[in-house]
């Protein structure tokens, strides 16, 4: 399998040069956005955007607004989302949550409800869901 990524990596054998818009629809089985969202104007349309180039799923991770340290103090975020706002966005969605607490170590839970001890967001989209 060969990774290729839009934003260059360590991770990517193979770097595009473009915009997610560029992309194919299903040019991959996977796409995965780990801490980006938070960096997008249009979060609705970035997320259907991953979906629309992922065949299987898309898996994306964000920080956790309510954890201590977040808080959008990071001059580059557009935003930072409470379990509240991501379950709203998703709420069409089949998807699976996982969290990672201070240890990194990911926790697979039951619904975003379980989120709040925890600083990063993990969610894996079954495909072929729909935002609204």
């Amino acid at each position: 399998a060969v990774a290729r990524g839009i934003d260059p990596g360590p991770a990517c054998d193979e770097v595009v040069r473009g915009t997610l818009a560029d992309v194919p629809d299903d040019a991959c089985d996977v796409a995965v956005a780990c801490d980006v969202i938070e960096h997008v104007e249009d979060d609705a349309g970035f997320l259907a955007g991953l979906m629309r180039v992922a065949r299987v799923g898309v898996f994306f991770s964000t920080p956790n607004y309510r954890w201590e340290w977040a808080r959008c103090q990071n001059p580059h975020h557009v935003r930072e989302y409470t379990p509240e706002e991501l379950h709203l966005m998703l709420r069409y969605l089949d998807c699976d949550f996982w969290m990672s607490g201070v240890d990194l170590v990911p926790r697979r839970i039951p619904s975003l409800w379980y989120a709040d001890e925890h600083p990063n967001f993990g969610v894996w989209i079954h495909h072929r869901g729909r935002l609204v």
